[in-house]
This record gives structure tokens, C-alpha cells and sequence, in this order.
């Protein structure tokens, strides 16, 4: 971003602090695309991306006053994106269990879905969740290491320890 545009953010920023309601609107006009470009960096679904730039234009009027005049601007804005980004990862991460009802099984299922339900229900949470994300959601490796904030190996190996919980049935017995 040009020296100008960022002083005009910067300027932009002063005004929401004194109380200039639409200043956000003209920010977010300006580099809303940037900042859903930077949430997109972290974040996979929509609707958390635009939770996190709603979530920063809030952030953005209440820190206004705290913005420094020779400040950064872009960079004050993105950092916030960024932040509130990583933030939503690790809540979503704190919630995340993953249920059967996650993985969208239907109600009516016939036999080898009944079996898939069950193979399925046997296995820890943290391999469910490994293998929803996996084979449903469609994430790779590196998505769900950042996801379950593990080191891809770690996750490699969950996924290839649940695959053979799945493949040999012995392991389902009761």
C-alpha cells in the first residue's frame, strides 16, 4: 500500500476516535478485500472469515483512540485481522469435538452405513475428528495440522492408526 493511502487509513483511524461513524464504512471500502485476503490465510470456511473482519471493524472502533498518528495503519489493521484469525482457530479448536452428527450421516441408514456409524462411534474422538476433516470436509495434512495445532506427522499418524483401527474389525468387536 501506498505512503498515502496508509496515511489516509491513519487519518481515517483518528476519525473514528472522535467519533466520525462513518470512517469505518470508508475503511472497510478501502481494504475490506484485503482484510478477508488476510483471513483467508488462516480461516477455511466463510462464515468464520467474515465473523473475523466483522470482529476486527469492531476491534478497529474500539482501539481507534489507541492508534498512534505515525503508525503503520495497514499493518495495524492486518495484524488485527490476522490475530483475530489465529484467535478463531483455536476457539473453533476448543469446541471442536466432532460428533457422528458432524460427519452429516443420515438418520435412515442401510446395513454398511449402519456398519460406518458403528466403525465409527469405536474410535477416540481426537480419530474422528482426524478422519471427518479428512474424508468429509476434505482438508489435507497441513489443514489440520493447523487446525488440531499438531505437527503433521502427529496427524499423519492418527489418520493412519484410525484407517487401521477401520480396517481391521477385530478392533470393533464388543
Amino acid at each position: 500500500m501506498d505512503e498515502q493511502k496508509n496515511k489516509w487509513l491513519g487519518q481515517q483511524i483518528k476519525l473514528i476516535a472522535e467519533g466520525d461513524t462513518e470512517a469505518i464504512s470508508r475503511i472497510y471500502t478501502e481494504i475490506g478485500k484485503v482484510m478477508f485476503a488476510v483471513a483467508t490465510i488462516y480461516l477455511k470456511d466463510p462464515a468464520d472469515r467474515e465473523d473475523v473482519v466483522q470482529d476486527a471493524l469492531l476491534t478497529i472502533v474500539r482501539k481507534a483512540d489507541r492508534f498512534r498518528e505515525n503508525k503503520n495503519a495497514y499493518g495495524w489493521i492486518t495484524k488485527i485481522v490476522e490475530n483475530l484469525a489465529k484467535n478463531k482457530i483455536v476457539s473453533n479448536k476448543k469446541h471442536m469435538t466432532v460428533s457422528l452428527e458432524a460427519a452429516d450421516i443420515p438418520e435412515e441408514i442401510n446395513d454398511s452405513g449402519l456398519l460406518i456409524y458403528e466403525m465409527l462411534r469405536k474410535l477416540s474422538e481426537e480419530e474422528r475428528g482426524v478422519l471427518v476433516y479428512k474424508f468429509w470436509h476434505r482438508y489435507s495434512l497441513s489443514e489440520m495440522a493447523k487446525l488440531f495445532h499438531k505437527p503433521k506427522s502427529s496427524v499423519r499418524y492418527i489418520l493412519v492408526k484410525a484407517l487401521k483401527k477401520l480396517k481391521n474389525s477385530d478392533n470393533f468387536g464388543d
